[in-house]
């Protein structure tokens, strides 16, 4: 089975603390299952760039990143939605490896 890392850059003007997952190493893990398990309030107020991570090539990076971790079921296939209501510049990009060597897979910009 294949991990992924999935980051989720919110582009937001306030200044927070650093999130928790503020780099590849520390994902929250997210659970693959037939039904949506929500996850609410990550936002990447105060989030970094991660050292030695290739840029998202889609949406408007500037930096500031969040990070989640998935292993990919047999089939191969997992779905990850977003609800961004209120924000601005939302994207989200894939990646694959260990979290101290990742490879961009894909890359959605999902911002107005």
């Amino acid at each position: 089975m294949k991990k992924y890392l999935i980051i989720l850059m919110v582009i937001t003007a306030k200044i927070f603390a650093q999130p928790i997952n503020d780099n590849p190493c520390n994902a929250i893990p997210l659970q693959v299952s037939a039904t949506c398990n929500q996850i609410s309030g990550q936002i990447n107020s105060g989030a970094t760039a991660s050292p030695g991570v290739p840029a998202p090539s889609c949406g408007s990076y500037v930096n500031g990143d969040i990070w989640f971790s998935v292993i990919c079921p047999a089939s191969g296939n997992f779905t990850v939605t977003s609800y961004y209501s209120g924000l601005n510049n939302l994207g989200m990009a894939a990646y694959q490896g260990s979290c101290s060597s990742l490879t961009l897979t894909n890359c959605a910009y999902l911002g107005v």
